[in-house]
């Protein structure tokens, strides 16, 4: 209901597009800045990339391709033995220290 509001009116539609445009990559440059340290980093950018779907196709796509292939790597790690998964922790912990 708002956003078809936004919508007839053309340079209101813009504004509103180029805000969330700003405000969905400032999230996503965050998440990518907080992945190295401890935290919700991919979380922050699965939130920016949420943002910037709402209104662009091609974040819908990328946001659709990054889910599947993080889903795939989690179930992957799932699939390992407990020597595996650890040593994976221990490369990701070490890559954060």
């Amino acid at each position: 209901m708002f956003r078809a509001r936004v919508a007839r009116n053309p340079v209101l539609d813009l504004t509103y597009r180029i805000t969330m445009g700003v405000l969905g990559t400032a999230i996503v440059i965050i998440g990518i800045i907080a992945l190295p340290a401890p935290g919700p980093g991919w979380a922050i950018i699965f939130l920016g990339l949420g943002v910037l779907a709402a209104e662009f196709g091609w974040a819908q796509r990328l946001l659709h391709w990054v889910r599947v292939r993080y889903d795939g790597w989690v179930a992957w790690m799932g699939r390992q033995n407990r020597v595996v998964q650890l040593l994976v922790m221990t490369l990701i912990l070490g890559t954060v220290a």
